[in-house]
This record gives structure tokens, sequence and C-alpha cells, in this order.
């Protein structure tokens, strides 16, 4: 299969459009060698008579046709685009802080040799997509999906959303809201001991910021009606980014096989600071995970896309243990650290009685006590259950 990127008004018989390419994509399927579909549904091409060629997958004629395309969709012009359409003052930074490495203090020329300029037939320069993706002040007019919806779930499941922004911009500024997003909303894990609480992120942040670039840097913008997709729950994180993995890059195989999709915009973002985010890989997500002790990350290729998730809960709370998101909300609705630790006791044992009090709290007076446990249960945090002596408390 070969894929031709034009423009054609009325294509001859043979050629098919991929409606989800910003581009009209056109896909010749020639009608010699005979296409073929194996059990799998994949097609493959095959000559007249040659029984023993071997079967190609539909995801390696794709990876065959990407090496052979000869220009990228990132260095391909954007459409009704002018140079005036970049922030100027961002392009002068970026070039100053890399003359060395550009080997030049020219912006127009900087801007040629990555790829995010291109001339017309009278010499004029215009953008290319990943031009005004990382330097436009408004890529969203040109592409409205190259965005990030980023959304902070009160619970663990996708229906009570505590907050959600829409981020727009260039992809420098879309990866740095991003991140200020994770570090407001990012449940923190919190350690009682003794009335005195310690807080720790949920997450590795070096790790959220490696899966979060990656998504930025590694998606398919061509793709319409599509948004790159960050999802804050009670006990993990999820990003999601449009496209399937790119060329020869499995879900099996991605922790050692290297393949940039969108190389120019990589390579950018790389010299705009972002080089040990960029460098590290899957694979370190992998290790900095093990090393907090938490569940390796989940990778997962979806019928049109990518997502990884993180679990922020340690495997044994995940396996089998009361659901965690109550006491994320505790710690939210600003409980003191003594009525968090009562909230704690209850979460595990599953109920506290009169006779918890003084193993729980022994330097604290057994009226004060009394008032945390009237205080939670008028905020129907907890309910009170039985009169006198045999008065407990379960979860509400």
């Amino acid at each position: 299969m070969h894929k031709i990127n034009c423009l054609i008004k009325d294509p001859p018989s043979g050629l098919a459009f991929n409606p989800t390419s910003i581009y009209p994509t056109v896909d010749f399927l020639p009608t010699s060698p005979e296409t073929k579909t194996n059990a799998g549904g994949d097609q493959h091409a095959s000559r007249p008579g040659a029984a023993k060629n071997a079967t190609r997958s539909t995801r390696y004629l794709h990876y065959l046709a990407q090496r052979h395309q000869q220009a990228s969709f990132e260095r391909q012009p954007a459409l009704a685009a002018q140079i005036d359409d970049f922030d100027w003052q961002n392009v002068k930074k970026y070039v100053a802080d890399n003359a060395a490495r550009l080997n030049t203090d020219s912006v127009e020329e900087a801007l040629f040799k990555r790829g995010c300029l291109l001339k017309d037939e009278q010499g004029r320069p215009y953008p290319t997509n990943a031009g005004l993706l990382l330097f436009g002040r408004d890529p969203a007019h040109l592409f409205p999906s190259a965005e990030i919806i980023a959304v902070c779930y009160q619970g663990c499941q996708a229906d009570d959303p505590l907050a959600r922004e829409d981020i727009r911009g260039p992809l420098p500024t879309q990866i740095r809201q991003a991140e200020a997003f994770v570090l407001k909303y990012l449940t923190p894990n919190f350690h009682l001991q003794n009335l005195e609480w310690t807080e720790q992120p949920g997450l590795p942040l070096d790790v959220v910021r490696e899966v979060m670039i990656n998504a930025v840097a590694h998606r398919a913008y061509d793709i319409r009606g599509d948004s790159a997709r960050l999802s804050i729950f009670a006990d993990r994180l999820e990003c999601y980014s449009p496209g399937r993995l790119p060329g020869q890059v499995t879900v099996d195989n991605l922790l050692v096989e290297r393949f940039s999709r969108n190389e120019t915009m990589a390579q950018v973002l790389a010299e705009m600071g972002f080089m040990e985010r960029l460098g590290a890989g899957l694979d370190r997500v992998v290790r900095r995970m093990a090393e907090e002790g938490l569940p390796g990350p989940r990778f997962e290729e979806t019928a049109a896309g990518f997502k990884v998730t993180l679990f922020s809960q340690p495997a044994a709370v995940l396996a089998g243990q009361p659901d965690v998101p109550s006491l994320h909300k505790w710690l939210a609705q600003g409980l003191s650290a003594r009525q968090i630790k009562l909230m704690n006791f209850v979460w595990e044992k599953g109920r506290l009685a009169h006779s918890d009090y003084g193993q729980l709290c022994p330097d604290v007076a057994g009226e004060t006590l009394q008032r945390d446990l009237a205080h939670l249960v008028q905020r129907d945090l907890l309910l009170r259950v039985g009169d006198n002596g045999g008065t407990y408390y379960i979860l509400k």
C-alpha cells in the first residue's frame, strides 16, 4: 500500500480518501499485485503465483509507507498560515538559547534548519505544521484538536469531575500548564503516625512529566476530533494521546524500540529544556514506579490512540483494601490531623468504639475526642450506632 498526500477534487478509481486526516491522505490500492485478506482481517499484497511470499500485516505495510513518505505531517505546510502567526518573542528566545547548537543567530535560518519554515515558489517563507504547533500564537485556530483536556475526578470513576481545564496554545505552553494542573490536583499520599503526618506526591513527579511530554511530543496531530486527555483519579493518573503506536513499535517492545513520529517537534522540545524528560524513555518510568513501591505502569493501545496509566496506590491496597478515595476527600475537606486519624482508623478497622479512644489518642482528653466525633457525624462523614457504652462509629 502506497500513501500519497495531495489535494484531489475527483479521485480516479482505485483511490480512497482517509477522512481522519487534516490533509486528504490518499490510499492507493493497486489492482496488481493482488490484494488479499488473511484470517485476522489484515490486508496484504501478493503477486499472482507467488505462493511463498510472507504475509505482511497492515501495521507493517503502514510502517513501510511511512518510511517512504516524502514529507511527514509535521514538515508539511500549515495551510492558510503565515509567518505573522508565529509568536516571534518565543522564537527569538529559542534561537538565542540554542545559537551554538543551531550554528546561527538568524531566526529565519534557525527555523529553516529545524523544519519549522518552508519557502514557496517566490522564496517567501511560511510555517510548517511543526512550526505553528511549536511557536504559533494560536495553533488551535488551524488545529482545534491540538489540545490537552485535563480533568480531575473526586473518586475512581469518570463520573464526578472536580475540575477541568482545556489546555491550548503552543506545545511548550501546553506542557507547562499540564504540569501545573497535575501539581494542583494530584492527590498526595499522607502517612499518619502519632498525630504527625507527612505529605508526599501521590506519584513521582518526574514520571508524570515524562508521560505527559511523550504524549505531547509523539501524538498524531493529523487526526481530527480527538484531543490528548489527562485524567486524574483518586487512585491513578491516565494520559491518552491520539494515534496508535508508530512504526515498528508495539506494546510488547516499546521499552526497547525507538521510533519518533514527530522528529522535528521532539528535537525542538528537547532544545527548549525538556531533554532529560524526552530522553529518559518509558523504561525509566517503569523503573521509577518500582523504586517508589508502586504498581508498574499500564500501557494500552486503543482503537485510535495510546494510553498510559500510573497507579498512585501500592499494589496491596489496589488488590483488596476498601476504596481509597474517601480518605482523599477527608483531606480535601480541611479536617484536622486528629480527625483524619479517627477517619483513617474507621476506614482501616471498619468501626470505632469507645474502647479504641484511649489507644488511638492516649494524650488527648476524652471530651475532645467526643467533640471531634460529634463534628464528623455532623459533617455526614461518620454514622453513630448504639447508645451509652455500646456506641460505635462507622463510615457513612
